[in-house]
């Protein structure tokens, strides 16, 4: 955090999967686990919500969204806060 103004062009809409029956946990976008806890990360290109684990082991090596197959760049993967 800077303590710059915020530009609308540097909002990132993000996408959030719901697991189906339950009380609006949100899950993984890759592995369908509910994120809880865990560190969470958002890829800012395509909007998908995905553990860390999950990102280290099949985004990060090739730099492509699991979901879209979009190339990105380590600077368009935002760690969420826990909360």
């Amino acid at each position: 955090m800077t303590g710059a103004p915020l530009r609308r062009k540097d909002l990132v809409s993000i996408e959030l999967s719901r697991a189906e029956g339950s009380s609006g946990n949100v899950t993984c976008s890759v592995s369908g686990k509910a994120i809880t806890t865990q560190n969470a990360i958002a890829i800012g290109k395509t909007g998908k919500v995905m553990l860390a684990d999950v990102y280290e082991m099949l985004a990060k090596p090739d730099m492509a969204c699991p979901v879209t197959g979009r190339k990105f760049k380590e600077k368009d993967v935002i760690q969420l806060a826990k909360a």
